[in-house]
């Protein structure tokens, strides 16, 4: 199959980051991981992402900031 769309997760736990990366890639999405907000805001101004999975308490930024 081809590739739906491209997708974010921001997320700092690796066991959690695995899970939901094979979770979308069994759906067919290309998927970006990053751990924190910093590198999130780094890869959303390089690429243009149809979601962003966010995780709401991570170190330094939050998913909510």
């Amino acid at each position: 199959m081809d590739v739906v769309a491209t997708l974010l997760i921001v997320e700092d736990n690796s066991t959690q980051q695995y899970i939901l990366k094979r979770l979308c890639e069994d759906f067919d999405y290309q998927v970006h991981v990053v751990s924190s907000g910093e590198a999130a805001l780094e890869a959303f101004a390089m690429t243009n992402y149809a979601a962003i999975l966010l995780d709401l308490t991570l170190p330094g930024m939050d998913g909510i900031e």
